[in-house]
């Protein structure tokens, strides 16, 4: 349960307990509820009406903006300077919100009937200004809660990258949701922004030691996502033992094709070898063959992993532009766009392994070739 702290303790001596914080921000969290009329049931649904259950978290806009992408990922604002500024809120002293791109698709132009369907620009723009109803319950001294729904205004609306959590997720002003909520805490987290990441598990441990025992929770980014991270973790595993079997599959193919390629032309390898040629030079064909064929092979794998990498993006929305299909949908894979990460390392490491084991395939019939016997070379039909 978050506690009433002082502000000296965290919002101005937390970056002095290590130079490696550059920058802070406080957050305070309430669940909140959007009403929302669908043709069909889902979700919680209260008489003719369904209920999305959704996040509100007030931000000091100042403060956020130094710890976080929030302020590069508006897509539109009534001004980038201060985006919860609204002419017609602030002239009736209205509270605004910033919604996600995602959540004004699916319940506010309704583009979710046309699956993958994404709203320009100008349609996102008309929703700025309109009023958005959401509903809160207010703590009472007594202990019950009392139901009030507040009519906020759009000043806003960003471009979560990712989806599923954007979705539900609605920026205000701190001092707004404070006030909204009727919490009386100032907050309840409070973001940090190091020097560098690579830092994060030692600032972590200082901050543990520093800040009065059970004030704080202190977790990294990792920490809060560790489900997801452990499922990419076992996906990448998988993906090397997938790797490992194609690559022993054309490891075997490659055998398979140079043994035939042995058979077929084993009088020809007897006329060689009755015209001087020597094992050594049989073999070496052969080698080189197998070599080449895992250069070649290994070289075009990796431009068109490359290419495939740089243009991820471009390759599905041709896919589902001919065929229809969506090769990452959002709701399942998370992202908008495909975040892709090109590490050369790795890649040369697979590349290595992939003509070594070309070598090795190649290696096998090159034996064979070698030592058979020009006479019975020779006599082969």
């Amino acid at each position: 349960r978050p506690r009433r702290l002082k502000t000296a303790l965290t919002l101005e001596n937390l970056p002095k307990i290590d130079k490696r914080i550059v920058a802070i921000a406080p957050q305070l969290e309430v669940p909140v509820g959007y009403f929302f009329k669908s043709g069909r049931r889902r979700g919680l649904r209260l008489g003719n009406q369904d209920l999305l259950l959704m996040q509100a978290t007030g931000i000091d806009w100042e403060l956020e903006k130094a710890v976080s992408d929030l302020q590069n990922t508006l897509l539109l604002a009534s001004t980038k300077e201060d985006p919860f500024f609204e002419a017609r809120a602030a002239s009736q002293d209205r509270k605004t919100v910033l919604i996600s791109r995602r959540f004004a698709e699916r319940f506010l132009l309704r583009t979710r009937s046309q699956p993958g369907a994404e709203a320009d620009l100008e349609a996102l723009g008309m929703l700025i200004g309109n009023d958005m109803p959401v509903h809160v319950l207010l703590p009472r001294e007594d202990g019950t809660y009392a139901e009030r729904t507040f009519n906020l205004i759009v000043s806003g609306i960003f471009d979560g990258q990712d989806v599923t959590q954007s979705e539900t997720r609605l920026y205000l002003r701190l001092t707004d949701l404070r006030e909204i909520s009727g919490l009386p805490i100032e907050y309840q987290h409070v973001r940090v922004k190091l020097r560098d990441y690579d830092d994060a598990a030692a600032v972590k441990a200082r901050l543990i030691q520093e800040l009065p025992a059970g004030a704080f929770a202190v977790q990294t980014w990792e920490d809060m996502r560790s489900d997801f991270l452990q499922a990419v973790e076992s996906e990448k595993v998988l993906l090397v033992i997938v790797l490992s079997f194609i690559i022993l599959l054309g490891g075997f193919i490659i055998l398979a094709t140079l043994t035939l390629t042995v058979v077929e032309k084993t009088r020809d390898i007897g006329i060689l070898a009755a015209l001087g040629a020597t094992r050594r030079g049989i073999l070496s064909v052969f080698l080189w063959t197998g070599l080449w064929i895992g250069l070649l092979g290994s070289a075009l794998g990796v431009w068109l992993g490359w290419w495939f990498t740089n243009n991820v993006d471009g390759v599905r929305s041709w896919v589902h532009g001919t065929f229809g299909v969506d090769i990452f949908p959002a709701n399942i894979y998370r992202f908008r766009s495909i975040p892709t990460v090109w590490d050369w390392t790795s890649v040369m490491w697979i590349a290595f392994g992939a003509v070594l084991m070309a070598f090795f395939a190649g290696l096998i019939p090159a034996l064979r070739a070698a030592r058979l016997d020009p006479i019975k070379a020779l006599r082969h039909e």
